[in-house]
């Protein structure tokens, strides 16, 4: 096999190459996932008082102004939170 040194490289470099592209693929998928599952996981829906009412919304659509109902076993807890 003379002239054919290269080919033993190249099978090396290839191999190489397809196992970083997958790996990298897969790490990519997961994270992926990853922010999805975080996003689902860092929405949480809470009690707001508006209106007189209490309401339930997402903690994404809290504004200024919005009473925030909170439950507590502490007795005479008032709290209130405002943006300057």
């Amino acid at each position: 096999m003379i002239g054919m040194e290269w080919l033993e490289g190249m099978a090396i470099l290839s191999a190489v190459f397809v196992v970083v592209a997958v790996t990298s693929v897969n790490n990519y998928e997961k994270e992926k996932q990853f922010r999805a599952l975080s996003a689902v996981n860092d929405d949480v829906t809470i009690t707001i008082i508006r209106k007189g009412e209490k309401t339930r919304i997402s903690t994404y659509e809290i504004v200024v102004r919005v009473c925030v109902y909170i439950r507590t076993p502490l007795r005479g807890l008032h709290l209130l939170v405002t943006k300057p």
